[in-house]
Parts: C-alpha cells; sequence; structure tokens
C-alpha cells in the first residue's frame, strides 16, 4: 500500500497537481487500504489534463510494476476510474479520433486501451526515473501512515522534485 500510494503521489507531483493528503490507514467503511487527495488547476480539462488525470491514476499500478514486477488487486479501482475517464474522454468530450463513436464500436476500446497503456508506460518510466524518492517516501509512509499538505510539499523539495 505505502509503494502503491507513493506512486500516486509522485506522478501527480511530478505532473503539477496540488497534493492534500496521502495516507496507508485503512478506511474500512470506503473498503479501501490507503488514498491520496489531489487536485490539478482549473475545472474544464484539456485533453491534456485529462490525460495526467489518468496517469495520476495508473501510478499505484506503476509503482508495483517498478517494485515488485507484478501487480495486486490494489489497483483495481484505480483501473476502473481510468478506464471510465479514457472512455469518457472519447466517446463524450470527442478527443478520440472520431468525433462519434457507437458504444459497440471496437474502435472506441481500442483508443481508450492505448490511452491506458501510454499512461501505464508514462508512469513507469517517471516512477523508475525516480526510484530512489519512491523508496523514502514509501518509508516516510509507514513511519507517520499519513502526510498532510505541508509535509508532502517539504518532502518533495527536500528530495528535488
Amino acid at each position: 500500500t505505502a509503494y502503491h500510494e507513493a506512486g500516486h503521489a509522485i506522478i501527480a507531483r511530478m505532473l503539477g497537481a496540488d497534493i492534500k493528503e496521502i495516507s496507508i490507514e485503512p478506511t474500512p467503511k470506503l473498503n479501501r487500504t490507503g488514498h491520496i487527495e489531489y487536485k490539478f488547476a482549473g475545472n474544464c480539462h484539456k485533453k491534456s489534463e485529462l490525460l495526467n488525470i489518468i496517469e495520476t491514476t495508473l501510478g499505484g499500478m506503476a509503482a508495483e510494476l517498478v517494485i515488485y514486477g507484478e501487480t495486486s488487486c490494489g489497483p483495481f479501482d484505480d483501473l476502473n476510474k481510468a478506464k471510465r475517464e479514457a472512455l469518457h474522454m472519447i466517446e463524450n468530450l470527442a478527443m478520440g479520433n472520431k468525433i462519434l463513436y457507437s458504444k459497440e464500436d471496437p474502435e472506441l476500446f481500442v483508443e481508450a486501451n492505448d490511452i491506458l497503456q501510454n499512461a501505464k508506460k508514462d508512469a513507469i518510466a517517471k516512477l523508475t526515473r525516480n526510484e530512489d524518492i519512491l523508496h523514502l517516501l514509501k518509508r516516510l509512509l509507514l513511519e507517520q501512515k499519513t502526510l498532510h499538505q505541508k509535509e508532502i510539499e517539504n518532502f518533495f523539495l527536500t528530495n528535488g522534485l
């Protein structure tokens, strides 16, 4: 969980999000073992900003792949969120190769899959280049369980991100 949440946080930071909190505390009510609260600037997102959200959403999965070489069942919700966002971009916001798609159009799913694969690949590359920071943030999360905005900002500034 600590690596997973650290992965989200590092990707969010690198893509310019404002991170409010990172926690590895279980929240049984929500059936989650950890969480991150972040926000990208603006309300009406451009395609590039939506792609940043998808990459950040897949940051936990990418961290697991970098550290363990495989994923757990942890990224299940993240993958569903990223998939919904990719399909929404293409189908409802005309951010795909065509303007109109039918729900049965296989190209809709091919394009969504391409978005997800590229986001995962980009997140893995970023985390691989910053694996030392991934380890440090994981250790800090294990020690403190929850980090708040000032602590997060201080951590990243101290570690060059």
